[in-house]
């Protein structure tokens, strides 16, 4: 299964409830094996270097800049 998931910004990098929710939400979705997609606004590395650190390899990050 594959799923996408859009959020204007994920935790840590940016604080808030549905931020919070999206983090752990994609999380859980990965560890049932569930290839996961995130777009989500972004200006630094720091989601990225999370998901590298869990080694999630079916989680794909699509940052797109903050104008």
């Amino acid at each position: 299964m594959k799923i996408a998931v859009v959020s204007d910004g994920i935790w840590p990098e940016k604080i808030g409830g549905i931020q919070k929710y999206s983090y752990e939400f994609v999380l859980s979705l990965a560890k049932i094996g569930v290839e996961v997609g995130v777009f989500y606004k972004s200006n630094n590395q720091e989601f990225l270097n999370l998901v590298i650190q869990k080694k999630l390899s079916n989680v794909y990050l699509f940052p797109t800049p903050i104008s």
